[in-house]
């Protein structure tokens, strides 16, 4: 999908850039930047989720974390909306004996970011680092792409900030976005970002509306 926007809107004609009448394109991190059949996604949103739900949430078992998780993910398709939630909602099982809370929410994203930015196999994304490129890099073709697109490019997710940042970096992308282009869904600065119902997505940034099927 990224490979079709960037040859409509970013082509070359000789050495000359052909600027279209437009000003910014949205990339949605995950399975949009890489392709899902790298199971990567799986991986984060099995493993990753399960494994963090069981050592910081203390589920007793991967079972069980991955029972709610499903549950609650299909409603709101953000992990870290759908934990949210069900602590709300009171789903979360009872803390084990001499085990004590301090915080007012045992929920909190940013542990998730971490853990994730931390804990996941990033190699599953098969991308090469710019110190050791490698000749069957899929994604060499992409970021000479974004080289060349004139236009504004934003980065956005519905997974937490530090994760997304690691992604970026480990696709060596990370340098195509500026820092205050990258929106989630826990932003509140100038930008925000979420998913309509119909699957669209929506872009608010100052008195700018984009919309992107």
């Amino acid at each position: 999908a990224e490979r079709c926007l960037l040859t409509h809107f970013c082509s070359r004609r000789g050495n000359t850039i052909q600027s279209p009448p437009i000003s910014t394109l949205l990339f949605d991190i995950d399975d949009m930047l890489y392709d899902v059949g790298t199971d990567f996604t799986a991986h984060r949103n099995g493993w990753g989720a399960q494994s963090f739900m069981v050592e910081h949430l203390y589920f007793p078992s991967f079972e069980s974390a991955k029972k709610l998780r499903d549950e609650y993910f299909e409603r709101y398709h953000s992990t870290a909306k759908a934990l949210t939630i069900a602590e709300q909602e009171g789903k979360f099982p009872p803390l084990p004996p001499r085990v004590e809370n301090s915080k007012l929410k045992r929920f909190d994203p940013h542990d998730l970011a971490e853990w994730w930015a931390q804990k996941l196999d990033f190699s599953l994304l098969r991308a090469s680092t710019t110190e050791n490129p490698d000749e069957n890099d899929e994604y060499a073709k992409l970021r000479e792409a974004l080289s060349l697109c004139p236009l504004k490019l934003i980065a956005f997710s519905n997974s937490p900030r530090k994760y997304a940042l690691r992604v970026l970096k480990e696709l060596n992308l990370d340098k195509f976005f500026l820092l205050k282009m990258l929106c989630h869904i826990y932003d509140h600065n100038q930008i925000f970002v979420w998913r309509h119902a119909d699957d669209r997505y929506a872009c608010f940034h100052s008195s700018v509306i984009i919309e992107c099927m």
